[in-house]
């Protein structure tokens, strides 16, 4: 008799572990199943088969096989027992991240067949093959040993003529290959890139795709008809075989990590799928974080430098507008130099970006009467103000509610909205420059399949002489034209409550500046801020990141903070506030009996103390081994005398801890 372990498709803690079922002959791993369990039938995944059965149990046999073919490759079961070990998360959620639910159920019961028209998700430039220099050269040679490989380049240095090269040679080989970039607006430029060098070998995957076409995109690579997979962060679990490659361009994006069970760094995956493959692993950034920079120069990776744009072009000279001396008008966002500036380059026929990281019209709408500011209910956040609707948001639950004509508190009628985002900044940028054609890019903007697409598409084509958004604008865009970037509150982020802060502001900044002059005219970057001099601004107007490194290298090692330390984090969270904090100080309490040795900062509210209507606590723990802090978590999880009204979720390495 031959027996399965299953994954039971069931969303408790005590549920996290295999169960045996009889299962029918010729039915192998990675099937999805229908199984008794309790008094209900629900789905479960074959991990595993074997011929013994665990003694003094009753075994039942599984009730039904579900779908035609195995769902999850070996690769896919392995990649997700990893996954439950370094992240602390379940089985089940390891085996829905490796292989989307939408998928699954798509593979199971295939839906009818309908003619759906295909969305245009590339901007229709003409991909030209561009002779590589020296440098491009270079790091193309070391792209072809198994192994990590930092490729640290300038912006406009050339990485994705690079990249493209070492796909080509790639996929002449037989092999296949990954190339991951962090965010869905750069999908559509990527798009054009390798689709018009490599056809219908390209296979797309991101989270604007429909459940359709993300079932057909990775079947077309489930089966060989597709050889490279181009998405964002989730790409990295595509079921390819013999990859030759794989990239992660602008590998210190945020974004690569996961914010929600299982918690995984696209970053590490893609580590262990190299190092499975025996391929190379390529790290490209013009700012790389401070992690890979440290594993390069201990030599734990190659380190490959483009110090030179492509075509010889001068990076983009850096002006500092300090607003303590340029003060801005009434409600105004634009300091005179920056309107200045605009007009002269829309007066040229050239165009501009200008980022602003935040969205909505106001940041919040207070009381000047009695001080009182408009909150969220459901969060510890003010709600935005939007004009297009004209309402209330809150960006983190969605919540939305019209806006107040009179305070709650005082009933006083002379509400205010206080502070701007990108929609207000948009309406100053068609004020003051009357003639310019503006094209705004943020989440409010960019909806739909095409959203992104849509608007780069326009503004490549020379339809809008002004780009204004939020951090979308800031990194891997590439047009000729762009000759002006201005950034309004450059300072904006300096001061958040996080060790990363300052590297991310100068990534942020070093990124958006590299937009400029990417062509045969030269650049020019203006960054307004009121806070002009904090160290940042020296090292981003000397193209000096590598400065930076040195400097908070020293920092990080003093502090004992990444990569000079792991950290894992445990985040417990409820709508009872009382509970959640003792919840959390029991937790605390439990790991510091039993590990002594570790390091644990906490138990304390969580900067952002409630989300969606859940009060947070969390603690961090310190130490050098992150397989032992995901042990300690996941022993802290399974042991802590839990309640039905208590959430709690690991999170190891983390990038945020607001």
């Amino acid at each position: 008799m031959t027996y399965a372990q299953v994954v039971v498709d069931f969303p408790q803690r005590w549920a996290d572990q295999l169960f045996t079922y009889e299962v029918p002959e010729g039915v192998g791993p990675g099937r999805a199943v229908l199984v008794p369990f309790g008094a209900r039938q629900l789905r479960g995944y074959i991990a595993s088969l074997s011929e013994a059965a665990p003694a003094e149990v009753e075994i039942k046999p599984i009730l039904e096989v579900l779908g035609e073919e195995p769902v999850w490759p070996l690769e896919m079961i392995e990649l997700a027992g990893w996954m439950c070990e370094l992240y602390a998360c379940t089985l089940v959620d390891a085996f829905q991240a490796v292989v989307p639910p939408t998928v699954v159920r798509r593979l199971i019961k295939p839906p009818k067949a309908r003619k759906r028209k295909s969305a245009e998700q590339g901007l229709g430039e003409i991909s030209r093959v561009h002779q590589l220099n020296e440098s491009q050269r270079a790091a193309l040679a070391q792209m072809q040993q198994p192994g990590t490989l930092l490729l640290e380049g300038v912006t406009g240095s050339g990485k994705t003529e690079v990249y493209l090269s070492a796909v080509e040679r790639v996929l002449a080989l037989g092999q296949s290959a990954i190339v991951l970039v962090p965010e869905v607006s750069l999908t559509p430029q990527a798009i054009d890139r390798y689709q018009g060098r490599l056809g219908e070998q390209v296979a797309v995957l991101h989270s604007r795709l429909s459940d359709a076409e993300r079932t057909a995109q990775w079947l077309s690579l489930r089966r060989g008809q597709a050889r490279l997979a181009l998405g964002t962060r989730s790409a990295i679990f595509a079921p390819l075989e013999n990859i030759g490659l794989i990239v992660l361009d602008e590998e210190h994006d945020q974004s690569y990590k996961q914010d929600s069970s299982p918690r995984y760094h696209a970053r590490q995956v893609a580590s262990w799928r190299a190092v499975r493959h025996g391929c190379p692993l390529v790290l490209g950034s013009a700012t790389p974080c401070l992690e890979s920079f440290v594993a390069a120069r201990s030599g734990r990776y190659r380190h490959a430098l483009m110090t030179e744009r492509a075509a010889r072009q001068q990076l983009p000279g850096v002006e500092l507008i300090d607003l303590r001396r340029h003060r801005l008008r009434g409600r105004d966002d634009l300091s005179t130099p920056m309107v200045n500036a605009l007009r002269a380059t829309v007066g040229a026929g050239q165009q501009a970006v200008l980022l602003y990281n935040r969205r909505g019209f106001a940041r919040y709408l207070q009381c000047p009467d009695c001080g009182k500011v408009v909150h969220c209910p459901h969060c510890s956040i003010s709600l935005t103000v939007h004009r297009n609707p004209f309402e209330l948001q809150c960006h983190y639950c969605g919540h939305r509610q019209a806006v107040l004509d009179s305070c709650r508190d005082c009933g006083s009628v002379a509400l205010r909205e206080c502070g701007s985002g990108t929609e207000k900044l948009f309406e100053e940028v068609r004020q003051k420059l009357p003639e310019a054609r503006v094209l705004r890019m943020d989440r409010d903007t960019t909806g739909g399949v095409t959203g992104h697409a849509d608007i780069l598409r326009t503004f490549a084509q020379g339809g809008a002489d002004v780009l204004l958004g939020t951090q979308m604008v800031s990194k891997g865009l590439d047009f000729p034209n762009v000759t002006l970037v201005g950034v309004v509150g450059a300072d904006q982020g300096l001061h958040v409550p996080d060790f990363r802060a300052a590297e991310r502001v100068l990534q942020l900044l070093t990124q958006v500046a590299g937009r400029a002059g990417r062509g045969e005219l030269a650049g020019r970057v203006l960054m307004q801020a009121a806070d002009a001099d904090h160290p940042v601004f020296s090292y981003v107007r000397r193209h000096d990141y590598a400065g930076f490194l040195e400097e908070e290298i020293e920092t990080r090692k003093a502090l004992l903070y990444p990569p000079f330390a792991r950290l894992a984090r445990l985040i417990v969270s409820g709508e009872e506030e009382e509970l959640v904090e003792a919840s959390a100080r029991q937790a605390a309490a439990w790991v510091l009996e039993r590990y002594q040795g570790i390091l644990l900062l906490g138990p304390s509210a969580c900067p952002l103390e409630k989300i969606q209507g859940f009060y947070r606590w969390h603690f961090l723990l310190k130490g050098k081994q992150v397989k032992e802090l995901a042990e300690i978590l996941r022993n802290a999880l399974r042991q802590c005398k839990r309640s039905s009204k208590v959430r709690w979720a690991a999170d190891i390495d983390p990038q945020s801890i607001l």
